[in-house]
């Protein structure tokens, strides 16, 4: 179970660094002065960054007096700026003024300020009205060309994070029709938005078809939206426990770390045999969890309440057991 525990926890220090943990639309759209869609065309490529032009097709925000800007994008990591291809193409960009009368990305990370579009025409197979909130409008239209880009492989681990903020309205729209998809991308996009709306049979349904998302770049919305989960009902506890307790590899083992944080806040009488059997783990951040999980104070009943003394006395006896004996339990 080491490994498997230790490639959860990996998996998360990669969704923390890379495009998935992209800023929501909302967050964006905060930081932008400016949100254009239009043409980028390489200027120049250096080891300071790439300079570009973008030909100004929609103004999303903000205002632009030029039919053509300057974009410059920093370097921040090898091979990063390929992103965002100059060659025509055209995309969404979240841009603050950098001075000298040019826009860079309001993120570090470019690739999480560009959105690549299949045509400047506004894309819109969600019904986009101009009476929705700005940020549900740019959402679903982002939505729209990931189904056009066949699954959006070009942002896909960005897709989870660009409906943070948005309206829940909006969410289930784009959850319902993703979760019909048959392409691994979309699938597992749409899962993780239920999931996220506490939906314990969409938990259940990612951990019989977790062998669809093996490849998928979306696997890190999905480690997110479990690892925030916490319905109580018992249906979608029992899904987290097995996948907390899981030993060996196999499609869902990158899951573990995010079902333990999920047992651990919803820590009822369900979860406690699942945070028990966690005590042993050889990791010390499982190990961790599933003593303050099982030691919680969140059971309602007088009968529960005394089951969390016992269980509080029981982790201490335990922890002065493995003190005396050099890490055992048995004391051999």
């Amino acid at each position: 179970m080491m490994n498997t525990i230790r490639n959860a926890i990996l998996t998360l220090a990669f969704s923390m660094t890379g495009s998935a943990s992209a800023a929501g639309v909302s967050t964006l759209l905060e930081l932008a002065e400016i949100v254009v869609v239009g043409r980028s065309t390489l200027i120049a490529r250096t080891e300071q960054g790439v300079s570009g032009s973008v030909r100004v097709e929609r103004i999303l925000k903000g205002t632009v007096n030029q039919s053509s800007i300057a974009v410059e994008i920093p370097p921040f990591r090898k091979g990063a700026v390929a992103l965002v291809r100059f060659d025509e193409e055209c995309g969404m960009w979240f841009l603050l003024p950098i001075g000298g009368g040019k826009w860079g990305p309001v993120s570090k990370q470019p690739g999480s300020a560009y959105f690549p579009l299949p045509t400047c025409s506004e894309v819109n197979s969600f019904g986009l009205t101009l009476s929705m909130p700005l940020a549900d409008r740019i959402a679903l239209e982002l939505a729209s060309a990931a189904e056009s880009f066949h699954g959006g492989r070009r942002y896909a681990g960005d897709l989870y994070s660009i409906f943070g903020g948005v309206a829940p309205a909006a969410k289930s729209k784009v959850a319902a029709r993703f979760v019909t998809s048959q392409n691994p991308d979309l699938l597992a996009t749409g899962l993780a938005l239920q999931i996220q709306n506490q939906d314990p049979g969409a938990l259940r349904r990612m951990e019989v078809e977790a062998g669809l998302f093996a490849k998928s770049d979306a696997r890190s919305g999905l480690y997110r939206a479990v690892s925030t989960y916490r319905s109580p009902l018992p249906v979608g506890v029992h899904v987290l426990g097995r996948l907390a307790t899981q030993s060996g590899p196999g499609p869902t083992a990158f899951l573990v770390g995010a079902a333990v944080e999920a047992l651990v806040h919803i820590h009822t009488r369900e979860a406690l045999p699942y945070l028990m059997s966690l005590l042993d783990s050889a990791e010390a951040l499982i190990r961790n969890s599933a003593v303050a999980g099982a030691a919680g104070s969140h059971v309602a009943t007088p009968n529960e309440r005394i089951e969390n003394r016992e269980i509080r006395t029981f982790n201490t006896e335990r922890m002065t057991h493995r003190k005396l004996h050099g890490g055992r339990i048995d004391g051999t």
